[in-house]
This record gives structure tokens, C-alpha cells and sequence, in this order.
């Protein structure tokens, strides 16, 4: 004779046995080799953030350091290309002879750009995989330059050192969500400004639909993740902005003591500066092959997932 089972125990069994659904692997669960590599990059990009940092803070200071030093020595700043633009449009406007100088500023600075361009072909930081130490050496080499043609050749010294601060300011375009620029502070001082203005409207925004959202308990906590994820990138964007700024002022600060005390003798500074960075990235990658596991991770994509 045959026992049928309780209710009770049909519904344990059921509870133990797992349904189709429960063991079915979301696409999300599933670790694609691009999402590999997404994660590698990123976790790449945090580790060499630090040493980013103090790098794009020592250009900003050298730039700044160069900027004021041209000032003092032909009345002109040497990173502003804005201020050569307008120049040449009220020249044209005025019907005066362009000084040849200020045109062929202008176009110096543009073929360091596009030198930049050349030698390192990424807009973010490639941390052993770009011609950083190259371009480091030619900007020293272009200001030692400058340096000597100072005080003989005016016109020539302006062209070379807006040659070198083209070729340093196209090194890193971007980093962090932000966009670099070391050699002038009018971008910087922009997005400075939007980053304020976008968390004192998200404070704003966040105190008008207080009672709203509370109202919404679905959809509430996955706009507080949102804005936390927004405010965090944010956040990181303005420490690195913030941190060129000051960098710059203060190499314009120490550039104009300096020139107030050696003259045109002040720009062997940046010169063996900007040396001993390219040297120094240099041997830090010569040292790093001695370890090859990372050296690997540095330069290498992740392998890709047979998953």
C-alpha cells in the first residue's frame, strides 16, 4: 500500500529543488573578453594615477615656470595662443603690418602639436606603451635652445619655446574624464567652473524632489547610485584640475623670482627638469623589464575569456 506524501513535504521539496530560471546565467554574469579588457584597463589606469598626477602637475609647473619667464624676457606669453589669434585679427583689421613673429608663433606651437601627434598616438595615458621619454627630452632640448637664442635671436627663442610647449601640451589630452592641457589654464578654469555649477545643481535638484523621490522607493536608489557615480568621477576630475592650477600658478611664482635674479639664466631650470623626467621614465621601464609579470600587465591587453 502506497503512502502519499503531506502537503508539507511536497512543499519542502519544492522549496530545495532549484527552478530553470534560478540556474540560468544572466549575459551580465557572463565575463566577455571586452569586458575583460575594460576591467584591465581600469584597474591599469587607477594604478598609474598617482604617478599621472605628480607628471601633469611638474609639466604644469614647468610651463608656467616658461610662460612667465617669456614675459619678462619679449613682453609675450609663450603658451597663449588665443592671445596670437586675436593679435593677428586686429592686425588684419587695422590694416597693419603683421610683426612675422606672431604668425610663426602660432604655427610653432601648432607643429609641436602635431609632432606630439606623431610619437604618441593615444589621447590617454599609454604608461610604457607611448614615446613619453622622447618627447620629455626634445621639449628639454627645444628650451636649452631658447635658453641660448634668448639673448641673441628675440624672435627665434619666442618660435622655439612655443614649439616646446606645443609638443608638451599634446603629450596627455585626457585622464580621469578630464581633459589636460598643461601649458595654459583657460580650459582648466572652465571645467573647474561646470564641475561646480553641476554639483550645486545636483544639491538644488535633490532638495526640490526630496518628497518625489521618497514617493518612488523603485526607482530612488538607483538614481542615488547614479548621482554618487557621477559626483565621484566629478570629484576625481576636480582634485586633478585643481591640482594643474595651483601647479601652474606656482611655477609662474618661481619663474619670475628666478628671472628677477638670473635673467634668462632661469630657463636651464625647466630644461634639466623636463631631462630628468624622460630620463627618469626611461630607466623606471628599463628597471620594470627586470620584473616581466609587470611589465606584462602594463603594456600587454588581458587574455581573452573562452567563456
Amino acid at each position: 500500500r502506497s503512502v502519499m506524501p503531506s502537503p508539507e513535504s511536497v512543499m519542502a521539496h519544492r522549496s530545495a529543488t532549484p527552478s530553470p530560471a534560478s540556474v540560468m546565467t544572466s549575459p551580465a554574469d557572463v565575463t566577455t573578453p571586452s569586458a575583460l579588457l575594460k576591467n584591465e584597463k581600469k584597474k591599469n589606469e587607477k594604478a598609474v594615477s598617482p604617478l599621472v598626477h605628480v607628471a601633469t602637475a611638474l609639466l604644469a609647473f614647468m610651463a608656467g615656470f616658461v610662460n612667465v619667464i617669456g614675459l619678462g624676457l619679449f613682453s609675450k606669453t609663450i603658451g597663449n595662443v588665443t592671445g596670437l589669434v586675436t593679435n593677428i585679427a586686429i592686425h588684419l583689421i587695422d590694416d597693419d603690418p603683421i610683426a612675422a613673429v606672431v604668425p610663426l608663433q602660432y604655427f610653432s606651437f601648432l607643429l609641436g602639436s602635431v609632432v606630439s601627434g606623431v610619437l604618441i598616438s593615444s589621447r590617454k595615458v599609454g604608461w610604457g606603451t607611448e614615446l613619453y621619454g622622447i618627447v620629455l627630452m626634445l621639449v628639454s632640448a627645444l628650451i636649452f635652445v631658447g635658453w641660448r637664442t634668448a639673448t641673441t635671436s628675440e624672435n627665434v627663442a619666442i618660435c622655439v619655446l612655443a614649439l616646446s610647449m606645443g609638443l608638451q601640451n599634446g603629450m596627455l589630452t585626457k585622464h580621469a574624464h578630464a581633459v589636460v592641457r598643461t601649458t595654459h589654464m583657460t580650459g582648466t578654469t572652465t571645467d573647474i567652473g561646470v564641475i561646480i555649477g553641476h554639483q550645486l545643481g545636483r544639491r538644488l535638484h535633490d532638495l526640490a524632489m526630496r518628497e518625489h523621490l521618497f514617493s518612488r522607493e523603485g526607482s530612488q536608489h538607483v538614481q542615488r547610485e547614479n548621482t554618487l557615480r557621477r559626483r565621484r568621477s566629478e570629484w576625481g576630475q576636480m582634485r586633478l584640475l585643481s591640482l594643474l592650477l595651483v601647479s601652474f600658478f606656482c611655477g609662474s611664482l618661481t619663474g619670475f623670482s628666478l628671472y628677477r635674479a638670473w635673467g634668462a639664466d632661469a630657463l636651464l631650470l625647466p630644461a634639466i627638469a623636463e631631462a630628468a623626467m624622460g630620463s627618469s621614465y626611461f630607466l623606471y621601464f628599463h628597471a620594470l623589464k627586470l620584473c616581466p609579470r609587470r611589465h606584462r600587465q602594463l603594456r600587454a591587453p588581458p587574455a581573452r575569456s573562452t567563456v
